[in-house]
């Protein structure tokens, strides 16, 4: 208090307690450095930008990454260290965010220091106030150039799987059509020399000669089908089913294989239910089923030494399926279910993919192919086919 000249006559004072201020603001500098400090720490790059878009902090992993300071990346200065295939998509993506406020996610390579490009994974989240306003806006930088390189050599590591698994399959498919193929031109062969030999006769037998030229052409068109078939499954054309007697096309296939079970020593035995109605199918593809089974089953008597190698087909009919079995005396499967797999081979230079095709062929028809161990030695695969009404009925079905 001062008198009339001015001088102090007296002091009057208040102290006024600030303690929970004070505390409030040193609370909020240490949770800025404690959230610094976080920020800093954490393995990632950290941004900050305004409403408009512009950088406005970024933290020291992103300094000494790129070698530039916040002036430097400030004002769009940041797109400079993109990749120039990144910079059009990236600058896009950033645009139409900040324009609509939606979360930001790309990814992008990112120029290093020393001029090395990494791939990143950048997200943004917009802060909004109360009022859905843009106040500020934060990102991830997440350097995921490992991770890419992984799913990239994995990549190529499929694509040379899917090229190696082709090959196989056309390996094995062309191996199929050879053999089925050979069958019948081998019996055409056999007949023919036999033709030849009933015509060069002293006394020709006509009878003979005239039989052996009716098999030539019975297996002459039998090879013209395979073929036929073959064009028929590269141009994906519609199967044509038929009305089959599956028992002679056992026998048909029995035939075929003769020559071969008696090369091998192989003893091969049939026992067809008579009554068996007609069955819905492929000719030859139900021949092929057949075929591969009982080729399977010679293959897998080949290690067999110490006991009679033999091989019995049985068909019979149940309430609306024929059911066929091939069983086999060879050294078994260990795994019935695995053998059906693509690619599954207990064989030393097999591809894995004979069953899987019996497997498809079976079920095309609407049928099933299984395989049970046997009680002594080897296997029995067993196969069911609708009958004939019921077949036409499964058919429209599918």
């Amino acid at each position: 208090m001062r008198d009339g000249s001015g001088r102090p006559v007296k002091w009057y004072g208040t102290n006024v307690d600030i303690e929970d201020r004070k505390r409030a603001e040193e609370s909020a500098q240490n949770s800025e450095l404690s959230f610094r400090r976080i920020v800093e720490t954490i393995p990632a790059l950290v941004w900050c930008a305004s409403p408009n878009g512009e950088l406005i902090y970024v933290n020291q992993r992103i300094l000494d990454y790129t070698g530039a300071s916040l002036s430097d990346l400030a004002q769009a200065g940041w797109v400079r260290f993109l990749h120039r295939d990144d910079v059009r998509p990236t600058v896009t993506m950033w645009t139409n965010a900040v324009r609509t406020g939606n979360p930001h996610d790309v990814q992008y390579r990112l120029r290093r220091y020393d001029g090395a490009y990494r791939w990143f994974h950048v997200l943004g989240q917009a802060m909004v106030d109360t009022a859905g306003r843009v106040t500020q806006w934060y990102g991830l930088v997440i350097d995921i150039d490992d991770r890419r390189s992984i799913e990239e050599a994995l990549r190529r590591t499929e694509t040379r799987l899917s090229k190696a698994m082709q090959i196989a399959t056309v390996g094995e498919l062309a191996a199929s059509i050879a053999h089925e193929i050979n069958q019948p031109l081998g019996a055409v062969v056999t007949n023919a020399y036999a033709c030849l030999r009933w015509l060069s006769g002293k006394s020709p037998n006509l009878d003979q000669a005239r039989e052996a030229a009716e098999r030539i052409v019975r297996d002459g068109k039998e090879t013209g089908e395979v073929v036929a078939r073959v064009r028929a499954l590269f141009k994906q054309t519609k199967v044509q089913h038929v009305v089959l007697d599956l028992n002679a096309l056992i026998s048909e296939v029995v035939r075929l294989v003769a020559a071969e079970c008696t090369r091998r020593r192989v003893t091969i035995a049939t026992d067809l239910q008579s009554d068996l109605e007609s069955v819905l199918g492929d000719r030859v593809q139900i021949q092929q089923l057949i075929l591969n089974l009982l080729m399977n089953g010679l293959d897998a008597m080949d290690p067999v030494t110490d006991r009679p190698k033999k091989i019995v087909i049985r068909s019979q009919q149940n309430a609306a399926t024929a059911l066929v079995e091939i069983e086999d005396s060879g050294v078994g499967l260990k795994n019935t279910e695995k053998a059906f797999e693509p690619f599954f081979t207990t064989k030393e230079h097999g591809m894995g993919m004979g069953l899987t095709i019996c497997c498809s062929i079976a079920e095309g028809h609407c049928g099933k192919l299984w395989a049970t161990p046997n009680r002594t030695f080897g296997t029995t695969f067993h196969f069911t086919l609708p009958l004939h009404a019921n077949e036409l009925t499964e058919l429209e079905r599918s």
